[in-house]
């Protein structure tokens, strides 16, 4: 797998700076948005407001100097952001944004999300062009914009829905559906673009410290998870069995270890995007392409990283020729676009922790990915196993990212269309894999 190794004059770098002028380069106003609602505001985001209430509009956090455009040009201390590899919503675009409070730095973590400070908001913008071949602020109709604030009780999600005349969004917690129509390689698709409520923002978002305690038990009576193997405790990175209160009772080899009781952490609502492997990669700023993990350190929105060696995934959009992909290629784009579409929920961390799928970035592959399982649920009649090496057809996850029938499709949410792309590359990375199943 492709590693970026990082300087250390690079990572120390730390000087302070607003990113007002970073973004992409869309156009700042539509001709049709020329009103006293487009104006440019004060160059401060709102941070009291963002810490002390849900807004009923977005402009009232002043996070973009054109509040009709929140596809560029951040106030102060917001940087525009990319990931290697995007989560699938309906080929809309997307315009991701970070904003940290002046003072205050985002801690790196190597595997998972950054630590934010209270203050922090990740804003992302979907916005549904015409033609997929053809992007642009002005091209676009724009349609939500979701915030993550960090507050002193943790993360809060708040969509905010695009007005009929594009000068705000304003909250929409209960979600809603907005009838769209998209051209992708010369095909017309009709669909409602959905967006969530803020009980769904919570499915995909939460994080469980403590992975999957539905256990089940073996022939000795001992505890094991859904996969059948040992709880994991995170000690010396070993398997133990535990009770249903939590404390260590024997190790694989049936010995007693401790009968101290686990400290259980509750689960917590988490941002997905924003870790070091999809930030890992180069974008544009306006002068040039840079790397995204130097330019959070050097606006001084990440502390400094000591790590020299760090994970990428490879770059994978649309536009990537998954037949030219080599197996090796194949292999690491496969993992990276099902760590970042399914992972969320299929990790041991996640909501679907109970099933026989796991699809993060760490799972080994034929070992804790479904490889040759049959589903704990979501089984479609014949079609049961997860993955069957060379037979993709046949595949459970495979059938499942190809179809758009409530209940069947997966992710659950956040799609009405099939990512033809995504389900190409996975299907060929099935095909091509040896073995079968017994």
């Amino acid at each position: 797998m492709r590693r970026l190794f990082i300087s250390s004059l690079a990572l120390l770098i730390s000087a302070c700076g607003g990113g007002a002028n970073s973004g992409n380069d869309n156009t700042d106003t539509q001709d049709d948005k020329q009103t006293q609602n487009c104006t440019a505001v004060a160059a401060d985001v709102n941070w009291n407001a963002l810490l002390n209430g849900n807004a009923s509009k977005l402009s009232e956090y002043r996070l973009f100097q054109n509040p009709c455009n929140p596809t560029s040009e951040p106030n102060a201390r917001g940087l525009a952001y990319d990931l290697s590899v995007p989560l699938f919503t309906d080929y809309a675009s997307k315009y991701r944004f970070v904003f940290v409070p002046p003072g205050k730095k985002a801690q790196y973590d190597a595997t998972e999300a950054f630590e934010f400070p209270v203050g922090s908001v990740l804003s992302k913008t979907f916005s549904l062009p015409s033609d997929t071949e053809d992007r642009g602020f002005d091209k676009e109709n724009l349609i939500e914009t979701r915030l993550l604030i960090k507050r002193d009780s943790g993360w809060v999600a708040l969509p905010y829905v695009w007005n009929a005349d594009k000068t705000d969004a304003v909250l929409t917690t209960s979600g809603t559906s907005v009838s769209s129509v998209i051209e992708h390689q010369d095909q017309s698709y009709s669909f409602n673009y959905g967006v969530p409520t803020f009980a769904q923002c919570t499915t995909c978002h939460q994080y469980n410290p403590g992975g999957n305690k539905d256990y089940q038990t073996d022939e000795e009576g001992r505890h094991l998870d859904a996969q059948q193997r040992y709880i994991k405790t995170g000690v010396n990175d070993n398997w133990f069995v535990v009770n249903a209160n939590g404390d260590f009772i024997f190790d694989e080899n049936n010995q007693k270890i401790s009968s101290k009781p686990v400290e259980k952490e509750s689960a917590y609502f988490s941002p997905i995007g924003p870790k070091a492997r999809y930030l890992n990669s180069d974008f544009d700023y306006g002068s040039g392409a840079e790397n995204q993990l130097q330019k959070w350190i050097s606006e001084g929105l990440l502390s400094a990283i000591d790590d020299t060696s760090i994970d990428s995934t490879p770059t994978f959009h649309d536009d990537v020729s998954v037949d030219s992909l080599t197996l090796q290629q194949l292999d690491d784009n496969a993992k990276a676009w099902l760590d970042i579409n399914c992972a969320h929920c299929h990790r041991l961390e996640g909501t679907a922790s109970n099933t026989a799928f796991k699809s993060d970035f760490w799972s080994s592959t034929h070992t804790y990915d479904g490889t040759c399982r049959e589903a704990v649920s979501g089984a479609d009649g014949a079609i049961s196993t997860i993955m069957i090496p060379g037979d993709a057809i046949n595949s459970l996850v495979f059938h499942r990212l190809n179809t758009t029938e409530a209940g069947d499709l997966m992710p659950p949410l956040g799609r009405a269309l099939i990512h033809q792309e995504g389900t190409a590359l996975i299907r060929r990375w099935l095909d091509t894999q040896t073995g079968g199943c017994p």
